[in-house]
């Protein structure tokens, strides 16, 4: 029979290989990886060239502010597009997606 600590202990690290797998999956599908911080989400293109390009979300009440930093700013046109016109994150990170590929791939 196993303690209750040692079941706890269990179940803790099979949480913690699920989580794992599910953020590799869904960096995987979605091309980006995701971490939360605080009242931000920090994307990483699996296509960026440096490991400082960013994307960072402030997490507000009723939406997603896009933090201008200098990683953003080359994408000011699908800003404009997507966020602004369209108020849609997901087609920005889309947009983006694919500006990074083409760049990546094609160049």
């Amino acid at each position: 029979m196993t303690s209750p600590l040692a079941s706890i202990t269990t179940d803790f690290e099979n949480l913690k290989e699920y989580f794992i797998k599910y953020k590799k999956y869904i960096t995987g599908i979605l091309g980006y990886k995701i971490d939360l911080k605080d009242d931000k989400i920090i994307l990483s293109s699996l296509y960026s060239f440096d490991s400082e390009d960013l994307l960072i979300f402030n997490i507000n009440k009723e939406n997603l502010e896009l933090v201008n930093n200098s990683f953003a700013s080359q994408f000011n046109n699908e800003i404009q597009i997507y966020l602004i016109k369209g108020g849609s994150v997901p087609a920005f990170l889309s947009a983006v997606t694919l500006n990074l590929f083409n760049q990546k791939t094609f160049t």
